[in-house]
C-alpha cells in the first residue's frame, strides 16, 4: 500500500501509530469493562504522550464517548434510570462553567494539570461525601473533565454508592460517563475545536 492510501489519517499519525492507538483503546475499554474503572486514565496517559495539549482533552472525550456509549448500548437494560437526572443537571452546569475557563488556559498549564491529575487518581480517592450528591458529582466531575479528561474515578464513587449488581454498576457508570463525554464534546465543538480531522 502507498502513503496515499492513508491520507484520511491526520498528518502526525502514521499507520503504525494508528494501529497502536486502536490496540490501546481496546485494552483501555477492556480494563473498564472488566474492573469497572481505570481505562480512561490509562488512555489519557498514552494520548498525553502523543498528542498536542490543545487536542488531548477533546480527542480523549470523543474516544471515551464511543467506548462508554457502546458499553451503555450493550447493557442498556441494566442502567439504573433514577441515577441519571441529578447527574445530568450537574453535568450541564459543570461543562458550561469549565468551557468558559478552559479556553484561556496556556498549554503548559494543561500539560501540568493532566500529569498531576493522573498521579492523583492513582494515589488518592475522591471525598466520600461526594457520592451522596449526584448533582454535585456531575457538576464537579464534569468541570474537571474539561481540563483533565479522565474523571471516571469521581463518577465511580457515586455509582458504587448505589449498590448495584455488577452488570448494573458497569451499565450505569457507562451511561453517566456517556452523558458527560457527550456534553463535553459538544461544548468543545461550540468553542471551536475542529474534531473532524481526528475522528478516524
Amino acid at each position: 500500500m502507498t502513503a496515499l492510501e492513508y491520507t484520511w489519517l491526520p498528518p502526525e499519525i502514521g499507520l503504525p501509530l494508528f494501529l497502536g492507538l486502536i490496540g490501546e483503546s481496546f485494552f483501555a475499554s477492556f480494563i473498564t469493562a472488566a474492573f469497572g474503572i481505570g481505562g480512561g486514565v490509562l488512555l489519557l496517559a498514552v494520548l498525553a504522550a502523543l498528542m498536542p495539549p490543545s487536542a488531548l482533552i477533546p480527542v480523549h472525550g470523543i474516544v471515551q464517548l464511543g467506548s462508554n456509549g457502546l458499553r451503555m448500548a450493550l447493557l442498556w437494560r441494566f442502567v439504573s434510570r433514577p441515577a441519571l437526572p441529578g447527574f445530568v443537571i450537574g453535568t450541564l452546569v459543570g461543562c458550561a462553567l469549565g468551557g468558559v475557563i478552559v479556553v484561556d488556559l496556556p498549554r503548559e498549564a494543561v500539560q501540568a494539570g493532566v500529569g498531576v491529575f493522573i498521579i492523583w487518581t492513582v494515589l488518592a480517592k475522591p471525598p466520600a461525601w461526594l457520592r451522596r450528591w449526584p448533582v454535585l458529582t456531575g457538576g464537579i466531575s464534569s468541570f474537571l473533565t474539561m481540563f483533565f479528561g479522565a474523571t471516571g474515578v469521581f463518577v465511580a464513587g457515586y455509582t458504587k454508592s448505589l449498590q448495584l449488581e455488577r452488570h448494573g454498576h458497569v451499565a450505569t457508570h457507562a451511561a453517566l460517563m456517556t452523558v458527560q463525554h457527550l456534553l463535553k464534546v459538544l461544548v468543545f465543538g461550540i468553542l471551536g475545536f475542529a474534531s473532524g480531522p481526528g475522528l478516524p
